[in-house]
């Protein structure tokens, strides 16, 4: 399903999905994803960069996306959080 970003939807089908990857990962064998999670730290300019990037890999994503022929359903997360200031800063 792909939800537009200004639909209403968008955020509580975000948090929905997020809870189901949890459930799902428990329910596979290990051998049968991969999951990264990491914290940094790091300067503004920095944090702008590595969404830059992740922008252009995305790109590249849909492109082989788009070239292959669809038999399989696969999921995607990416988050960029700030954790070290609080939702009212931000």
């Amino acid at each position: 399903m792909h939800l537009s970003g200004d639909s209403p939807l968008v955020q509580p089908y975000r948090m929905l999905l997020r809870l189901r990857s949890g459930q799902r990962m428990q329910e596979l064998p290990q051998e049968a994803f991969y999951s990264f999670s990491v914290i940094f730290s790091c300067d503004p300019a920095t944090r702008a960069a590595i969404h830059e990037d992740f922008l252009k890999f995305l790109k590249g994503v849909e492109k082989r996306v788009k070239a292959s022929t669809p038999q399989e359903v696969h999921q995607l997360n990416f988050d960029l959080l700030p954790w070290s200031v609080s939702s009212e800063e931000s």
